[in-house]
């Protein structure tokens, strides 16, 4: 795995207030280890991740998949909402996120792994539903391994993402598919930072 997914703390932020949903992803020191962009004139929502300013050289794509007519039938309407994550060097899928249509009144989706199996699912904490402060929890099984705090105030917008749990575990949380939820999110709620803060 490329070694800008394995700090323990990223800072996310949009460019100034660029139309286009470009965005950079800074190291604990401050330095930009990654630059990404949504693609204009593509169906749904695509998303590329680089590892250099000039984006040559692309790291992570996450892409809203194509739901035919026939699989709709056996979908509920949110379920038809799944984002693929995929390293861009090796052109494999890592995981993807689907949103889940359980619950129609709250925020939740699932995680999924390589073959579409559920590993996890992401889902706002209703303790701490307010509108300046929100709350989202990752679970793998019975296991907390993530959570995303937004922050909002009238000049920023920034979530704070922190992966737990033991660095040895056979049930943790890829950084990558970490930080595409993050991005996801940010990108349908139109935020403006996010801060990753990981410990596993």
């Amino acid at each position: 795995m490329n070694p800008i997914f394995e700090y323990n703390r990223y800072l996310l932020k949009r460019q100034g207030f660029s139309l286009l949903g470009n965005f950079r992803i800074y190291d604990p020191m401050g330095n930009p280890v990654m630059f990404g962009e949504q693609k204009r004139f593509s169906w749904g929502k695509d998303i590329r991740v680089y590892s250099d300013e000039n984006e040559t050289q692309e790291v992570l794509m996450i892409r809203q998949r194509q739901i035919k007519l026939h699989q709709m039938f056996s979908l509920f309407l949110f379920d038809c909402i799944i984002f693929d994550v995929v390293d861009s060097v090796t052109d494999q899928k890592i995981g993807a996120l689907r949103k889940s249509s359980e619950f129609g009144w709250l925020d939740q989706w699932h995680i999924l792994d390589t073959n579409d199996n559920l590993i996890g699912i992401l889902f706002k904490n209703s303790k701490e539903i307010i509108f300046w402060s929100q709350n989202y929890d990752i679970t793998m099984g019975s296991k907390h391994v993530a959570n995303l705090k937004w922050r909002f105030n009238l000049f920023t917008y920034q979530v704070n993402i922190g992966f737990s749990g033991d660095k040895n575990s056979i049930r943790k949380l890829d950084h990558r598919v970490g930080i595409a939820a993050g991005i996801v999110l940010r990108t349908l709620k139109g935020g403006v930072e996010l801060e990753i803060d990981s410990n596993c």
